[in-house]
């Protein structure tokens, strides 16, 4: 019975320091592990980052050109009007039908010349809508690409804390 015991207790301290060893290889490989998961993080967020700066500036661009644009398009599209006014006011004194024909013809290229300055109107201020939309985007992931940064960063100095702790 001595012996069962002492042979029991012998089989015990030799499993424990292989568990001890075991669960000291595993703690450190998790904490390896974490290590890499925060690195993962950060450089996503630094790429997020990095791209969404980019498409901000684009958006920033456009949005500079349709306002730029849009004021373009008003001025066109007040001097066709002022045109229009005018041509409208000077219908009627044509005497023969060669007149009648030349007017006609002037007041039709005045009405599509408004309906191209109010088209360029219309994507004028399409493009500052979408140039908007995209700043917006791009701005929730810039955020979402510092979260990240700030995450793994985080993550990465708590696992360093826990890895001087299990080798300490």
């Amino acid at each position: 019975m001595i012996r069962q015991s002492l042979t029991a207790i012998a089989l015990v301290a030799l499993f424990v320091p292989a568990c001890a060893s075991n669960d000291f290889g595993d703690r450190i490989e998790n904490a390896s592990d974490e290590w890499r998961d925060g690195e993962k993080k950060v450089d996503r967020g630094e790429d997020l980052v990095s791209d969404a700066e980019k498409d901000l500036k684009r958006a920033k661009r456009r949005l500079d050109e349709g306002i730029r644009e849009e004021a373009k398009a008003e001025r066109r599209l007040e001097e066709a009007r002022g045109a229009f006014d005018q041509a409208r006011a000077l219908a009627g004194q044509a005497s023969n039908a060669d007149e009648a024909a030349r007017e006609a013809s002037r007041i039709q290229s005045i009405e599509r010349d408004i309906r191209r300055a109010e088209d360029d109107l219309k994507d004028a201020r399409a493009k500052q809508r979408d140039a908007k939309s995209d700043a917006e985007g791009a701005e929730k992931r810039l955020k979402r690409g510092k979260e990240l940064i700030e995450e793994g960063q985080r993550q990465m100095e708590e696992v360093e804390t826990t890895y001087r702790e299990i080798t300490g």
